[in-house]
């Protein structure tokens, strides 16, 4: 995959620049297993959990955009660079990328946050609203004055990128989907993911669901810190919307845009098997598993632990 050079999101700076996608944790250069062993505190320690203290975020504009329908809190680093919008996970709200604000920002890209229909900060809208995730945020784009841009998706965040996508191609440079179902349809992937996720699993606490065992007990704190991100995520009652589109394999192959799968291999939503199932239909994405030994946080930490497996 190639991308220009300036204010691009090629592999070695997307992963040096933000650590993970979805976690923010600095990566070094892509690294062999002899090496990583050497280097990577994780492998000198099988469950070793490498905390890294949120980073100071760069200064930025908030508001929120009064659309057609709806008022949708954003974060803007604003900038001359490439627009970066990232799109939340249904667990917690667009201000949840602490850790990526800042050095995204640093590297030169306009960063932008925002939060879906009555997540923190946006209104929930009408609730006979017949529109999308996807209208709403190119209505976004066009109020900010954004022509394109690279989005990345996390989770259910991953699922409306994908909608989005399908709906308005033209308008996305390139795209990072990580840690989600991507809202695949087709009956034999819906079979696989109830094996993976059973009737009763979304009633389970969110910290047993979206964080891996490893990091629970190796960073307590960190843990009642996303719990406190996820109790403040939605003020009141959550406002859901359909998709645009009805996401099937074969909507997903006609993708024609620079893409990034990205996963935990701990990952209970998106494990690495599933990973590679997207990666069948985009033969042309690069493909990431970030581990050695756990998947921190699917909205927040998907942890580096010093290379990148392909």
């Amino acid at each position: 995959m190639t991308f220009e050079k300036k204010h691009s999101l090629n592999r070695r700076r997307f992963l040096t620049t933000a650590g993970a996608v979805a976690g923010g944790l600095m990566s070094a250069p892509s690294l062999s297993t002899a090496s990583a062993a050497e280097t990577c505190p994780a492998a000198k320690g099988a469950h070793a959990i490498n905390i890294v203290p949120m980073p100071a975020a760069v200064p930025s504009r908030e508001g929120v955009a009064k659309l057609s329908e709806v008022g949708l809190w954003y974060t803007d680093s604003g900038g001359d660079g490439d627009a970066v919008v990232f799109l939340h996970p249904a667990t917690t709200s667009g201000k949840v990328w602490g850790y990526q604000q800042p050095v995204f920002a640093a590297a030169g890209y306009r960063f932008i946050g925002y939060s879906r229909r009555s997540y923190a900060g946006s209104d929930a809208g009408p609730s006979d609203s017949t529109s999308s995730d996807a209208d709403d945020l190119l209505q976004l784009m066009d109020s900010l004055g954004i022509k394109i841009f690279h989005g990345v998706g996390v989770a259910a965040g991953g699922i409306r990128l994908i909608d989005f996508a399908l709906s308005y191609p033209d308008r996305l440079k390139s795209m990072v989907i990580a840690c989600t179902t991507g809202g695949v349809s087709d009956p034999g992937y819906e079979a696989v993911s109830q094996t993976l996720l059973p009737k009763g699993f979304a009633d389970l606490p969110p910290a047993f669901r979206e964080l891996s065992g490893s990091y629970r007990v190796g960073n307590p704190e960190g843990t009642k810190a996303w719990e406190a991100q996820v109790a403040n995520a939605i003020p009141g009652k959550r406002s859901r919307l359909n998709e645009k589109n009805v996401i099937t394999w074969e909507g997903i192959s006609r993708i024609d845009k620079p893409i990034m799968l990205l996963t935990g291999d701990a990952d209970l939503y998106m494990p690495p098997a599933v990973l590679d199932m997207f990666a069948a239909k985009l033969p042309k994405a690069e493909k990431h598993v970030i581990g050695i030994v756990n998947l921190t946080d699917r909205g927040t930490r998907c942890a580096m632990t010093g290379y990148d497996r392909l």
